[in-house]
């Protein structure tokens, strides 16, 4: 569901770029690519869901405790930083908000868990 529900935003996506770039209009791109005028705009005027407003939630709390932690703290860290706060995720959830985020990662091997 998650994959179709990505394709679907890059496809309709496209269709606003494209409209945007070249001088043809939104109903003329979706014709050409035989996609409904309705279903685009159905799509386009979605609210967000509570889970997809918990992932960007979560998301910005992860980069706000990666920043403040100078980008230091991984994936334990932060989860745990994440829990303290109220917010229970796993820990395998927050290293894919993470890599969904492009934060990197440090590649020093000395790493030593400090107790907050």
């Amino acid at each position: 569901h998650e994959h179709t529900e990505r394709l679907t935003k890059g496809f309709y996506t496209l269709v606003e770029e494209t409209s945007r770039k070249r001088p043809l209009s939104v109903s003329s791109v979706l014709k050409l690519l035989g996609v409904s005028t309705s279903g685009y705009y159905q799509f386009r005027n979605r609210k967000p869901s509570d889970q997809e407003r918990r992932k960007k939630m979560i998301q910005a709390k992860i980069v706000q405790i990666y920043n403040e932690s100078y980008q230091v703290y991984g994936a334990p860290k932060i989860t745990e930083m994440l829990i303290k706060q109220g917010i229970h995720v796993a820990e395998k959830l927050h290293e894919r908000r993470r890599h969904s985020c492009h934060l990197g990662i440090t590649l020093s091997t000395n790493h030593h868990r400090s107790r907050l």
